[in-house]
């Protein structure tokens, strides 16, 4: 992956997290990399990369392309430039694409998180 921002640190660890409950654990992974001198454009140009080379390498491997193909056989890599915007504007596409719940209903702004920090649009 070509990128002209030099990468100073990355951790690629699983992290366990709880949230208020102790049955309450979630599972995810966490990569990190520290940028110098970058602005919010910068860093989602690198996502975007980081996602395309993460897709080419499991395709070029042939352990990751069967897997992927057991997966998801209509697996097709997503076009370089993802679609972006902001919260609001994501809520708005979410109802304009008829995108629902799983209890039939509409996301509405602001559901969806417990906390406010991440409801700013």
């Amino acid at each position: 992956m070509e990128n002209h921002f030099e990468l100073k640190s990355h951790i690629l660890v699983v992290i366990y997290q709880s949230n208020f409950f102790e049955t309450d654990i979630i599972r995810f992974t966490h990569c990190e990399a520290e940028f110098a001198f970058i602005d919010f454009n910068d860093l989602l140009n690198f996502i975007e990369d980081m996602i395309h080379d993460v897709i080419k390498r499991t395709f070029d491997n042939p352990d990751g392309y069967y897997l992927m193909k057991q997966i998801h056989p209509e697996f097709k890599a997503p076009n370089k430039k993802f679609k972006r915007m902001d919260y609001a504007d994501a809520i708005k596409w979410l109802k304009d694409n008829d995108v629902r719940k799983k209890d039939g209903s509409f996301y509405e702004f602001g559901e969806g998180t417990k906390h406010n920090l991440y409801r700013y649009s």
